[in-house]
């Protein structure tokens, strides 16, 4: 199968995430102390337990900030134009790249271009990779090649400074749990669950079995003072949650009060393996003519980009252009993704054992961390068993499901093979995030796929088993809910209940069924601008900026959105036109400009370069415009290697 340009933009962007809702297992009424309750808030108030213990967030990719500190003085570095050394996920080294691309690569890309044949550009490009990645390095022991930070935080959200709070809530919003109005001891506390908010660190860089032993110090120190924890590990979080269940004794395990998993990466995911493999979904087809211009609309852009992305990709035979993404792959492989375990880590373990001895040599330094955190993972189910039977500690997890690895934001994950027939939330696997449950392709029912099972029980669409998840009566599932699930207010509202113990497992309350549907309310409900506070400011005015006809807009519009938002069974199309009601109110007021959709001239280019993009496909295929037949190439061939080259 060819490597083509589209996988090098995908492994750029890797390192960088209407039905009826009813329960598995179906009850007649729900639990008696959540009798009465109507909304989120009923919930909380009718069935919150007295005593809460601290929770500690194991965040995901991007929600960990690390930075080089070559001079070893605990603050991040800067590069030669100032601008600091630090990131959550890639840290490019971007200060001369204008300069070295000036340098070392216009040279050899004139002379592949001119002359139709690798002209050194390959060997440019490799060199390219590593010097942008150079921060991110790893050697060949799985340690970073630069002496690597991250920053920590030992005491609760409700202590951090503003700045860091924002930070916080942008990536993780969490605000539906720590709002909640509880009585803490925390000295200089604001007397809600914001007071027992952690969030335990870890960089993307690095071994997460050594990462483990900070958790232990944070989960040994809280639970001295308050006899419990609970841990929601969310996404990349799976990994040190995994860790740390293996390192400490069983008798730690008493210091648990809730475990949850929350998109979490509990084995692997699909879209790792496929790129240490280098399995791609690359049909010429879908390349040069269909997967560009998708690309785009799916990232909300328009598909003029991905038609013109089309056609310029024709400049370069295919074969040159092989090696071209080959060379960029390598140099990211070698640099980063090879030698760092914290990639590994997210490996499935079906699949680890034939990719670590592909890359990784039998007792080698780095063989053997990678070997460690797969024997963590082997143990993860039966610890958490173990942990849930003899010591009460609750499990449950939070999972999207009935994906694709191309839709939503992350589309460029499309081009890895696995996205014809891995049932996910666009990143990770759903048979990982549930601890288990069984899915064919997304949108295949388990009997279609031939999974289904003598006791299976399938959740109403027929897309999933769940009798083979873990913890079935504890698994909560949103259909259609992409992986960036902090989007989707309901489901946080769900974790919050869970980690108050409000509800413990799918038969507490219908509000809240074990099957849902998805939403995307971060416009609508987002604090700092978000739709409902702009709504509120309008009409709280009392200096007359807008009219009673405009505040009669926004107020219409304000109440059906609030009856969506307390709504816990959640509808997309009902979000997206409470969305667009309140935005269309504010252009009522004057405060935003009806989206007219592209200009005339952006139409003009898009159906030219559609055209051209058809064009090129239906007449030439795959191959580029100055694909010469082998005679041709054998004279370009001796021209250019009389003069040189």
């Amino acid at each position: 199968m060819k490597k083509y340009l589209a996988v090098f933009l995908a492994a750029l962007m890797m390192l960088s995430v209407c039905f009826i809702p009813v329960s598995a297992e179906e009850t007649e009424e729900s639990a008696v102390n959540l009798v009465g309750a109507e909304n989120f808030n009923d919930l909380v108030e009718l069935g919150m337990e007295e005593t809460q213990y601290p929770t500690i967030m194991l965040p995901g990719i991007n929600h960990s900030v690390y930075y080089v500190d070559n001079d070893e003085n605990g603050i991040a570095d800067v590069d030669s134009a100032g601008a600091t050394l630090e990131s959550g996920l890639l840290l490019m080294n971007t200060a001369d790249l204008v300069g070295t691309i000036l340098k070392d690569l216009v040279g050899p890309l004139l002379g592949t271009l001119m002359f139709q044949r690798d002209m050194g550009l390959t060997d440019a490009i490799y060199d390219l990779v590593g010097e942008v990645f150079s921060y991110m390095a790893m050697d060949a022991d799985g340690t970073p090649k630069n002496n690597i930070g991250v920053y920590d935080y030992q005491t609760p959200v409700s202590l951090w400074t503003q700045d860091q709070k924002d930070w916080f809530y942008s990536m993780m919003p969490m605000q539906p749990y720590t709002s909640i109005a509880y009585e803490s001891d925390v000295e200089g506390g604001n007397n809600t669950l914001e007071d027992m908010t952690y969030l335990c660190t870890f960089p993307l860089l690095g071994n997460p079995m050594e990462s483990a032993y900070k958790l232990k110090d944070m989960v040994d120190r809280l639970a001295a003072r308050y006899g419990k924890v609970n841990l929601c590990a969310v996404s990349l979080g799976g990994t040190l949650l995994t860790a740390y269940l293996d390192i400490i004794e069983e008798e730690d395990l008493a210091k648990i009060n809730h475990v949850i998993g929350f998109v979490a990466v509990l084995d692997g995911t699909s879209i790792i393996a496929d790129f240490y493999a280098r399995e791609w979904s690359l049909a010429e087809e879908k390349v040069y003519h269909s997967f560009f211009p998708y690309l785009m609309e799916q990232l909300g852009e328009d598909a003029m980009i991905g038609y013109l992305v089309n056609i310029l990709i024709r400049l370069f035979p295919q074969k040159v252009l092989e090696n071209i993404i080959s060379a960029a792959f390598e140099g990211i492989l070698d640099t980063l993704l090879v030698n760092d375990p914290q990639f590994w880590a997210t490996v499935p373990k079906d699949r680890y054992e034939a990719l670590a001895d592909r890359y990784l040599d039998e007792g080698s330094v780095l063989r053997e961390k990678t070997d460690r955190f797969q024997e963590a993972r082997m143990n993860l189910e039966d610890t958490l068993t173990l942990a849930n039977e003899e010591y009460g500690v609750k499990v449950s997890t939070v999972s999207g499901y009935n994906m694709r690895f191309d839709e939503g934001e992350y589309a460029f994950f499309g081009l890895v093979k696995s996205v014809d027939y891995v049932n996910s939330d666009a990143i990770i696997d759903i048979k990982s995030t549930s601890l288990g449950a069984t899915a064919g392709a997304p949108h295949q029912t388990v009997e279609a796929a031939g999974l289904l099972r003598e006791n299976s029980v399938l959740t109403p669409d027929g897309l999933l088993d769940i009798s083979t998840c873990l913890f079935p009566d504890s698994a909560f599932f949103f259909k259609g809910q992409h992986h960036e699930i902090g989007t989707n207010d309901n489901a946080v509202k769900l974790a919050a209940l869970l980690m108050t113990g409000v509800i413990d497992d799918v038969n507490d309350t219908e509000l809240y069924p074990q099957v849902n549907g998805n939403r995307n309310a971060r416009r609508i409900v987002r604090p700092d601008g978000g739709y409902l506070v702009r709504a509120e400011e309008i009409l709280a005015d009392e200096e007359g900026k807008y009219t009673d006809e405009q505040k009669a807009v926004v107020k219409e519009a304000y109440d059906f959105t609030l009856d969506v938002i307390d709504d816990t069974i959640c509808d997309a199309e009902l979000t997206k036109e409470a969305e667009q009601a309140l935005f269309d109110s504010f252009v009522v007021c004057g405060l935003e400009k009806a989206d007219k959709g592209p200009d005339f001239f952006t139409n003009l280019l898009t159906k030219i370069f559609k055209r051209m993009s058809d064009g090129l496909w239906a007449r030439r295929g795959a191959s580029g415009f100055f694909e010469l037949p082998d005679i041709a190439e054998d004279v370009v061939d001796d021209i250019a290697g009389s003069i040189g080259c």
